[in-house]
């Protein structure tokens, strides 16, 4: 190239790339501009806002092999790729042209259950074009109090549950649709007219982000404000603690029982939305959400075929998948809300010819003399190892039950106790014999547990 051309051919190129990146900011400030400014999603706004989405999704395409060296970048194009490739689903979901009725399940990760958390309470949710039209929450406990003792549980937990075999304790599969159909069948039993289009399963990870977002909230009837630092402590430890609502059921600073807990969070959700969409934080919910739907903090089932099939496909459904070469140790707390304080560890490593040991430790770090009320402290959780059924156990140790093994399709589980008090550690050990073409192991985390 001739010398005299060099700084024309390089005033071009920058020319280009000023151009270039003026045009993909301008996107950006755009769809900024509409999610500052959305109240309501209506059809011409949610068409707009995709286009735009997709445009910077296309402007964006020579630079993802920059951006996705970083891992941050990296799983923010994931969730942005996934958002633009789900039109159709979101819009379903939003309740875009038509409204749509939601089970909403309080998925208490502090007791942690096979599909994410404690099915404590549940809500009902109508929403229309992005706009929530009403939210009541209520106890799960009387969802179904009809169907008392009129079914057993599965072969591992039937002695354990007896009678209560219910909504509040159904979801024993950590495959999350197969809970929820569980739990739907004890709906569809007790006759409540419940008449829904999907089911949406949060649990505390991302609750606590929305309240990142939203800041301070209103109590209703309480003179403190609600924020992510004191929302376990107030909405979950203290409405349990008999000292709280036996001696201070008359402070406002408290939520006074368990039942007064319930029924505020319909409230407390509403509050939380309302307030992030009034300080133009639309932008930061969507990435909050587009993220805990990556990580499976949400979870979604739709009873419409299609739709729970793109919700599969696109991760956001909690399927439960080991395949040939998968372990999983699955927690289920049975008598405390202790998850996300008990120490968890799960390693495995190879011990011989087609061996592997799978060791799960669990720590109990709270010091008993620091105790003040009657809140648990003892850790009891009845886990399960899940492996193909191919897979042999050998040897077992540590924990107080003598493996079972349970077989459910492709996979099988082995159940085990621990009980741990303060202060204590407990390991159990599981050798493994696997076939001779699997050459190593993929642990596969439980949705909502903190290992």
């Amino acid at each position: 190239m001739p010398k005299r051309l060099l700084p024309i051919s390089i005033f071009i190129l920058l020319f280009l790339l000023l151009a270039y990146f003026a045009i993909l900011i301008n996107q950006l400030l755009a769809v900024k501009k509409m999610a500052d400014n959305a109240k309501r999603i209506d059809r011409e706004l949610f068409d707009e806002a995709y286009s735009k989405a997709s445009a910077i999704n296309f402007l964006i395409r020579p630079l993802k092999p920059a951006l996705k060296l970083n891992e941050q970048s990296r799983k923010y194009l994931k969730n942005f790729d996934d958002l633009v490739n789900s039109k159709e689903l979101i819009s379903e979901l939003l309740g875009i042209d038509e409204e749509k009725k939601y089970l909403v399940i309080m998925q208490n990760n502090t007791e942690i259950r096979p599909s994410g958390g404690f099915w404590g309470s549940y809500g009902l949710l109508s929403i229309k074009d992005g706009q929530i039209l009403s939210f009541n929450t209520n106890d799960s406990y009387w969802i179904d109090l009809a169907n008392a003792g009129k079914t057993r549980g599965p072969k591992e937990v039937a002695d354990l549950f007896d009678d209560e075999w219910r909504f509040w304790n159904s979801n024993w599969s950590p495959d999350f649709q197969e809970s929820v159909e569980q739990g739907l069948s004890f709906i569809s039993m007790a006759n409540t007219n419940i008449k829904i289009d999907g089911v949406i399963g949060p649990n505390l990870f991302y609750f606590l982000k929305l309240l990142d977002i939203s800041g301070p909230i209103e109590v209703p009837g309480h003179t403190f404000k609600l924020t992510s630092e004191n929302f376990i402590n107030k909405m979950i430890y203290e409405p349990s603690d008999p000292l709280v609502y036996t001696h201070k059921v008359n402070d406002p600073a408290y939520i006074s029982s368990s039942l007064d807990k319930k029924s505020l969070l319909g409230e407390i959700g509403k509050s939380i939305l309302e307030k992030i969409i009034e300080n133009g934080k639309a932008k930061e919910f969507v990435l909050a959400t587009a993220e805990a739907l990556e990580a499976n903090n949400l979870l979604i089932y739709s009873l419409d075929v299609d739709a729970q099939k793109e919700i599969i496909g696109a991760g956001w459904g909690g399927k439960f998948n080991l395949g040939s070469d998968g372990v999983a140790i699955i927690d289920a707390n049975i008598g405390s809300k202790l998850d996300l304080i008990i120490d968890k560890d799960v390693s495995i490593s190879k011990c011989g010819q087609n061996l592997f040991e799978i060791t799960a430790t669990y720590y109990n770090p709270i010091n008993p003399d620091t105790i003040n009320s009657k809140r648990p402290i003892v850790y009891r959780n009845l886990f399960r190892l899940f492996i193909p059924k191919d897979f042999q156990l050998v040897d077992w140790s540590g924990g107080l039950m003598i493996p079972r093994e349970h077989l459910s399709g492709e996979k099988k589980a082995l159940p085990n106790l621990v009980i741990v008090n303060p202060g204590e550690k407990i390991t159990s050990s599981f050798t493994i014999r696997v076939p001779e073409n699997i050459k190593d192991l993929r642990l596969i985390n439980q949705i909502g547990n903190k290992i």
